[in-house]
């Protein structure tokens, strides 16, 4: 026979609580020990919890001398012997003795019948999921994708699609999915003009959260139906999904290479540039009689053109400025090697936001960005090699982020390796924006394609392609599960030469083919046909650097350094301060960039 009860608990005493001192019967255990005692005085302390409601408790004395109150549950506890004979103790979630008792009963039923065998223990496991709500089973299955080391953003989308579909399609429990109920909302949010993609995304979420109620889990693409089984089918299992391409909302471009040079110029140089930039004034009828007013004139319009003038303008009005003007150099140079990292490698802004010096391996024999399982939106570890250009600017950029003693870690005396490599905000898009405009790229093609962040992985991928890369080293290194991926999304058509691909084809005009056809004939054909030239396959440059000794060595000395030295001013009046940038990107003092 179970039984129902509160459960006590002791606690430290609230510093607030007030203690105060009442009488109350005996209990029979109490007037057994001490017959005489028909009262018994004790310390009830009172406090406000943090939801604002009032607590009470019995003060005791701990076995340390302090003093603790003692309370019980607000709900009641069952205690009863399961299908199987063991003792259980579980919550029944009941403040009412009446409401407890009948949980109780229920428990006990259920317990009977699987000993009597007429329903197994997956039967009152799959029961008792029935009766939570939907939103229970939610919270469990993005708990779940969170074991599982799913990244954080899709965890927090497929809990907010879920919540919306669920209050939407009405799902209160299980037995309420319904895949009718969940196409006739799909219909309606397609006349509200929801793109096919976010329609397939709600669809791909419901199946998946479908089959995981089934008990089907997957893990390294290997799937088992070793789960708890809350449903005995996937109520959404037969929903289809639409293709995508009838409704391309964003198409994205790769840049040619003559745009992203002009990019990467711009971006390096744009931040110190908009210091320099010259007043023009404006024209009409209808402005202030001052001179000196703001309305009569506005800053001139930064474009590839005037930009290495503007800052030529700048140094010379911050030259007194000195840590400004190298703040907003590093800054330009910090903004150039983010563009040029996804470029040549591929990350996206995420990925890249989340890089360490921790992630730079440059001491072996290849140098390499070494990606962690938890930085990657697949989650799987990848070691990216590093161009020699690239690889000898991150090198100047981890000297300047060193530089500032808050990144040594004093008690080791080593360099900090946690440290951010670049702050990548999340409106990089905007920076990019203004980026294009300067310089002269435009955001929309006339096949009304567009430029954005994730636009600089679709250059990257159709580099390779151009550059004579096999399409399966391709796939490697951006990382795809599926090569058409690589092939068709992320390599850009317009920029692959394929009237030169044509023109590498053999000759078959007729009057070749009477040609060759006469000279193997007479036997001085060694071939009818000869086999065209393959274009070499080549795979990313890498760099080995097992000859430049210990890089991170060098760092932590020139870290350690006394880098707050003053230098001599130089012929433009600052002290030893040199723009930072890659060779050939200096501005000078011309007005045509080089």
């Amino acid at each position: 026979m179970g039984t129902i009860y509160k459960k006590t608990s002791t606690r430290p005493l609230p510093s607030q609580a007030k203690v105060s001192t009442k009488q109350r019967v005996a209990t029979s255990k109490e007037l057994r020990e001490q017959p005489g005692r028909a009262f018994v005085a004790e310390s009830i302390a009172t406090w406000t919890d943090r939801t604002g409601e009032k607590r009470s408790g019995v003060v005791v004395t701990a076995a340390d001398g302090s003093r603790k109150v003692r309370t019980k549950s607000e709900t009641y506890f069952a205690k009863y012997r399961d299908g199987r004979g063991i003792v259980r103790e579980t919550p029944t979630g009941c403040r009412d003795k009446q409401a407890a008792k009948s949980k109780l009963a229920e428990l006990e039923s259920t317990s009977e019948k699987i000993r009597g065998g007429v329903i197994t223990s997956q039967d009152a496991e799959t029961g008792k999921h029935a009766k939570r709500s939907v939103l229970e089973h939610i919270a469990d299955y993005c708990d779940y994708l969170t074991q599982e080391n799913k990244h954080p953003d899709r965890v927090k989308t497929t809990r907010k699609r879920l919540l919306e579909v669920a209050d939407a399609c009405d799902f209160r429990r299980l037995h309420d999915l319904n895949a009718d109920k969940f196409i006739k909302w799909l219909s309606g949010e397609l006349q509200k003009d929801r793109s096919l993609a976010t329609i397939n995304d709600y669809t791909g979420t419901l199946i998946s959260f479908g089959y995981w109620l089934t008990g089907k889990r997957v893990r390294n693409k290997k799937s088992s139906m070793l789960g708890d089984k809350r449903l005995e089918i996937n109520p959404f299992a037969g929903v289809g999904k639409y293709n995508e391409a009838d409704d391309l909302r964003r198409q994205r471009r790769a840049l040619n290479e003559t745009e992203l040079r002009r990019l990467l110029f711009v971006a390096r140089w744009r931040p110190l540039a908009e210091y320099g930039r010259e007043t023009v004034a404006k024209l009409g009828d209808d402005l202030p009689t001052s001179p000196t007013s703001r309305k009569t004139w506005s800053l001139a319009r930064l474009d590839f053109e005037t930009i290495q003038r503007a800052v030529d303008i700048a140094k010379a009005k911050l030259g007194a400025n000195t840590a400004f003007l190298e703040k907003l150099d590093q800054r330009g140079f910090e903004r150039y090697l983010v563009y040029k990292v996804a470029v040549l490698t591929g990350l996206r802004r995420g990925e890249i936001a989340s890089l360490t010096l921790d992630h730079l391996r440059l001491d072996g024999p290849t140098a390499v960005l070494s990606m962690k399982p938890k930085d990657t939106k697949n989650r799987e570890a990848v070691d990216l090699p590093l161009r020699a250009d690239l690889l000898d600017e991150l090198r100047q950029w981890v000297e300047i982020k060193t530089r500032s003693r808050s990144v040594l870690n004093f008690k080791s005396a080593s360099i900090d390796r946690t440290l951010r490599l670049f702050n990548v905000p999340k409106s990089l898009v905007r920076c990019l924006d203004r980026d294009l405009a300067a310089a002269g790229i435009a955001k929309v093609d006339d096949r009304g394609r567009t430029v954005d962040v994730h636009a600089l992985r679709h250059t990257f991928g159709t580099l390779l392609s151009k550059g004579g890369v096999a399409p399966r080293t391709a796939q490697q290194a951006m990382r795809h599960s599926d090569i058409r991926l690589t092939m068709k999304t992320y390599t850009d058509p317009r920029l692959l030469d394929v009237a030169g691909a044509v023109d590498a084809l053999p000759n078959l005009s007729l009057e070749s083919i009477t040609a060759t056809a006469s000279l193997r004939r007479t036997g001085t054909d060694e071939a009818f046909l000869v086999a065209p030239s393959v274009a070499p396959m080549v795979a990313p440059n890498t760099v080995q650097t097992g000859q430049k000794g210990a890089f991170w060595d060098n760092i932590k000395t020139a870290a350690t350094s006394d880098h707050e030295t003053k230098k001599p001013l130089d012929s433009q009046g600052t002290q030893g301060f040199s723009l930072i940038g890659p060779a050939g990107f200096e501005p000078t003092t011309s007005t045509t960039p080089r």
